[in-house]
């Protein structure tokens, strides 16, 4: 009757074995670890590692003066930009209620 079950099994165990090239390539997804930044609190004045950050960006002097997005072209750092301002916080409780999530059920469309 030609192959059996068995042999057909032992046949595609073969085929697909780990370290093939149809595996699929270990970290290629994932994320770049990063040192943790250490910055002095803004509400506590201690050194620690920084959980939250706040950051004020002044918005643009005209709605009609919009640059138009370039993902080629070379950006400025938030900090570089003229106005702003960030605030590092160890903690919620440093933090205070602006990191808490004030919704509610009535809030979203159903």
């Amino acid at each position: 009757m030609g192959i059996n079950f068995l042999s057909r099994i032992n046949i595609t165990l073969h085929l697909f074995k780990l370290g093939d090239k149809m595996a699929r390539p270990k970290g290629r997804d994932a994320r770049p670890k990063l040192d943790p930044i250490r910055r002095k609190c803004a509400e506590c004045g201690k050194v620690r590692v920084v959980k939250h950050r706040r950051w004020k960006i002044p918005t643009n002097s005209s709605q009609f003066n919009i640059p138009i997005y370039n993902k080629n072209a070379n950006h400025k750092n938030r900090e570089d930009q003229p106005g702003t301002s960030v605030k590092n916080y160890c903690s919620i409780e440093c933090a205070g209620d602006t990191f808490l999530n004030k919704y509610t059920e009535d809030d979203f469309d159903r």
